[in-house]
């Protein structure tokens, strides 16, 4: 894999400025291998991941119980699934 996408794999939030001298490169190299990685579909996107813990998100946890009688062509797997499908399951 090349270097460069290696090192935006690990951080996204690196300056060109930082990836050219981590890369021993010229930033216009650097900020044009990124534009024909973005515009022939290499890179699709970039993402932030946030420590839900740090910033005090409310959740609720539940336990439901579910009286069911399996259905004769499928059982509780079928059930299951239709559960499943719900987000917030």
């Amino acid at each position: 894999m090349d270097p460069l996408l290696k090192l935006l794999r690990e951080n996204a939030s690196y300056r060109p400025d930082q990836l050219a001298k981590m890369l021993q490169l010229d930033e216009a190299e650097v900020v044009g291998r990124i534009k024909d990685y973005e515009a022939d579909g290499t890179i699709v996107g970039y993402r932030t991941i946030i420590n839900e813990e740090k910033i005090n998100i409310e959740r609720v946890r539940a336990v439901i119980e579910v009286k069911i009688t399996p259905e004769r062509e499928g059982g509780f797997n079928h059930l299951a699934s239709r559960i499943a499908k719900h987000s917030e399951v």
